[in-house]
């Protein structure tokens, strides 16, 4: 029997699309994306919204980390958003083995 599970590039797509939608709205939106899994979708939400991406490590899956600590850290610098402190919006791949966040 076979577990695996075909994720096509055109589900991918319209998710993107929905989430891009459901998050234009919001003031000053900062992507926080969890280092590696995450990455593209952070990335490419990202771009979509116009707006700043952070990463934060967390490898929980094999163990190795025991807290996480960012990689990049611009939740606080003013120059991106000088107004408001940001609406973070994190993003998280989901497997289903190992130890959750």
């Amino acid at each position: 029997m076979n577990n695996n599970y075909n994720y096509y590039y055109d589900e991918y797509y319209y998710d993107v699309a929905t989430l891009a939608q459901r998050y234009k709205k919001i003031t000053w939106p900062h992507i926080v994306s969890v280092y590696r899994g995450s990455l593209p979708l952070g990335v490419h939400l990202s771009n979509i919204l116009k707006c700043p991406l952070s990463i934060v490590k967390y490898q929980s899956r094999d163990g190795e980390d025991k807290q996480a600590e960012w990689l990049l850290n611009l939740t606080g610098d003013k120059n991106l958003h000088p107004k408001f402190f940001p609406h973070l919006i994190v993003v998280d791949d989901i497997y289903d083995t190992g130890e959750t966040f």
